[in-house]
């Protein structure tokens, strides 16, 4: 897959979507910290209105731990 559209399509893509079996996890860069965590802040924001804990609960309910969550919003491929 090209490039231009193989970002464009990570960056289109939901949350949901990211941590499905479709995306793989790269090694992480520093420069894409940052990314990971304005994803995961604004996953919280949209799930729990900003309140981490319940936040928290709800990751458990999923099955998701938060190292995974920030592993994959932070480095993916297609």
């Amino acid at each position: 897959m090209d490039v231009f559209f193989e970002r464009l399509l990570i960056q289109a893509s939901t949350f949901e979507e990211i941590l499905s079996d479709q995306f793989q996890s790269l090694p992480g860069q520093k420069e894409h910290t940052d990314i990971a965590a304005t994803r995961l802040a604004a996953w919280c924001r949209a799930t729990s209105s900003g309140d981490w804990s319940l936040f928290t609960r709800r990751l458990k309910r999923d099955h998701l731990q938060i190292e995974r969550v920030l592993e994959r919003f932070s480095s993916v491929r297609y």
